[in-house]
């Protein structure tokens, strides 16, 4: 074994014993000292600016908790905190944490606000569409305007997150339901006069169906409807709000998911809920979605648009508007947080004739990824009919609701059929789809080859191949099988400045390939460019001048045992301008995927110096036999 690998090995048994503990810092830590740290502002508290909805509210009988209604069980889950260790709040609690100390055995409320608890080691998963929260009030304590609440649902780990509130007022004494959304509290149904002391258990829980129950020392005492409330279905975080109630003193949190099994005993009949029928396709009239527009572009970092909107098939709509900045957005539905495709597609949107049935309609017509558009709002009956043909270009509609307002809308259909699904594409790689991790080496001036077997018909779309240490141009291509050496040129990309990482280049046509071998080829620029071969396979090589691929694979041809990361990707048949569009989204490889390799690209760069200082030129004779 030469002198450099020698000294390269030593090396990089060095660099990996810094850089693996490094690497093994778990993930949820960096979103703790990021996203989740302490919350230090102040919101608005939900009774400082009450607007009432007409909520469907159960009427308080003159006896107030001797209402005559039926009584349900409250079934608690998991103790998730007794307040056994003295000081600050454990590490599952995050948001105003400042404002609560632990002693003796009990939470300490002090400044208050709104405190979250999650899995410190699982800080992104929430609680279930269906939860509960609960909290014991060992001693109540407070001033002008105070709150005693639980937190169910909350949306993320912020003072302004979307959530649901339940508040005990001890001055009322009552008890009210209020939710937070895009900066809005809104108070649902009247207050119920119901009184709690000392000892006494606060519970309350969420269900998928959009009701909030309330329990007195787990008796059910009231109940809410919120379904205006957008997120009333969606999972969440649990916590504690609190507000001018300091020396209060609380025990016990406890709360969780509720699965089918967490109630022995009658729970309350869920109110109706008429679930709207959403599909274009098939539905009569179309409801609305409630949605948000999050941003989707790395420049773009402003709050959440909400409102709602119409969605369809992947197929006929894209997720995103393509445009720039702080406008550039994807499209969320609000109850289950995934990508909605709402902005149709050309010209099969155009004549669709769109009918207000339900709410306030607003059409826009515009360029796609532009700030260039047209506005039709429309209001039961009336009826608008999409024009793409105008002198602005426009390309693209957006069926929505006006700008925040969340109250869904529906409507009819004429003249307004997408394109059908088309069979999802069947995509192949053929060759070495792995990073290999061989000794960096390299040479320019060599046309590279090795080989890879197709098993079914199918066409080219792009190479990709693993740098190590990326100098110079390079260029990529696929020749055919001639008596089991490279033959003749198929497919090629263009000319390109690589990156360390995978570099993955579409072929300039896309051509058929029968099933068979190919070789798949590299011809490199610069001698200090670098591949990580490895020790198996077959490599085949000849010299070639840097410049367009030869027609004909050059001889002599040298063969040798090792090979690259290197492959190609093909379709079953030609994608649409979509699935392109996709395809291209989800082959950007992420900063992080280039951090398990830093060892190796730091050692590339150690193996070159000693190669340089030996006076050698990096070529095929550097790699291993």
């Amino acid at each position: 074994m030469s002198q450099y690998r020698i000294h390269f090995i030593l090396f990089m048994v060095v660099l990996l014993a810094v850089l693996v503990p490094v690497s093994g810092v778990k993930a949820d830590v960096v979103e703790v000292n990021t996203e989740l740290a302490e919350d230090t502002s102040t919101p608005l508290s939900p009774t400082t600016t009450p607007t009432p909805t007409n909520s469907p509210t159960r009427n308080a009988d003159s006896g107030g908790e001797g209402a005559s209604e039926a009584r349900y069980d409250f079934l608690p889950t998991t103790l998730l905190d007794s307040f056994d260790i003295t000081g600050t709040l454990d590490t599952d609690w995050v948001g105003s944490t400042g404002g609560y100390s632990v002693a003796g055995g009990q939470l300490v409320v002090g400044t208050g606000q709104a405190i979250f608890w999650r899995d410190f080691n699982n800080p992104l998963i929430k609680f279930g569409i269906d939860q509960e929260a609960s909290i014991i009030l060992n001693t109540i304590t407070y001033g002008t305007g105070p709150e005693i609440g639980l937190i169910l649902k909350a949306q993320t780990l912020l003072a302004d997150t979307d959530m649901i509130v339940v508040l005990y007022n001890p001055a009322g004494p009552n008890v009210q339901v209020w939710t937070h959304y895009a900066q809005n509290w809104v108070k649902h149904g009247a207050d119920f006069p119901v009184t709690f002391v000392a000892t006494d258990k606060l519970s309350a829980k969420a269900t998928q169906y959009g009701q909030v129950e309330i329990y007195k020392n787990d008796v059910l005492i009231d109940s809410r409807n919120i379904t205006s409330w957008i997120p009333y279905a969606a999972t969440g975080y649990i916590g504690l709000f609190n507000v001018n109630t300091t020396n209060t003193l609380l025990d016990d949190f406890s709360g969780g998911s509720l699965g089918a099994s967490a109630t022995a005993t009658p729970t309350p009949t869920p109110l109706p809920t008429t679930i709207p029928c959403t599909d274009p396709l098939t539905c009569n009239p179309v409801s609305a979605i409630h949605a948000y527009w999050r941003c989707s572009i790395p420049v773009c970092s402003g709050a959440d648009w909400v409102g709602a909107a119409i969605a369809w098939a992947p197929s006929a709509a894209y997720e995103n508007n393509g445009r720039n900045g702080n406008n550039g957005r994807t499209v969320y539905s609000s109850a289950s947080n995934q990508s909605l495709n709402s902005y149709m597609m050309g010209s099969w949107a155009n004549g669709c004739q769109i009918t207000a049935v339900s709410g306030t309609v607003l059409v826009i017509e515009w360029v796609r990824g532009t700030d260039t558009w047209e506005e039709f709002y429309l209001n039961p009956p009336q009826t608008h009919t999409v024009n793409l043909n105008s002198p602005s270009g426009q390309n693209s509609v957006l069926i929505e609701g006006p700008d925040n307002v969340t109250q869904p809308f529906s409507i009819s259909l004429a003249n307004c059929t997408p394109p059908p699904t088309p069979t999802p594409i069947s995509t192949v790689a053929i060759g070495e789809t792995t990073v290999l991790t061989g000794t960096p080496s390299g040479g320019g001036d060599v046309l590279y080859a090795q080989s890879a077997t197709l098993i079914e018909r199918s066409i080219i779309h792009s190479l990709s191949l693993f740098i190590n240490h990326a100098v110079g141009q390079l260029r990529l291509g696929l020749y055919s099988d001639s008596a089991g050496n490279p033959g003749t040129l198929v497919a090629e990309t263009a000319e390109f400045t690589p990156v360390t990482g995978w570099n993955k280049q579409t072929v300039l046509a896309q051509v058929t390939l029968e099933p068979g071998t190919y070789w798949l080829a590299v011809l490199p620029q610069s001698d200090f460019l670098q591949f990580a071969p490895q020790d198996s396979g077959s490599i085949s090589y000849s010299n070639q001048t840097y410049g367009a691929l030869p027609t004909l694979f050059p001889t002599p041809i040298t063969i040798e045992g090792y090979h690259f990361s290197f492959y190609a990707t093909l379709f079953d048949r030609t994608p649409t301008s979509l699935e392109l569009t996709d395809l291209k989204a989800h082959s950007k490889a992420s900063f992080s995927s280039f951090l398990p390799i830093a060892a190796l690209l730091v050692g590339g760069f150690a193996a070159v110096i000693l190669i340089i200082k030996q006076g050698r030129k990096s070529s095929p004779e550097d790699f291993p036999e």
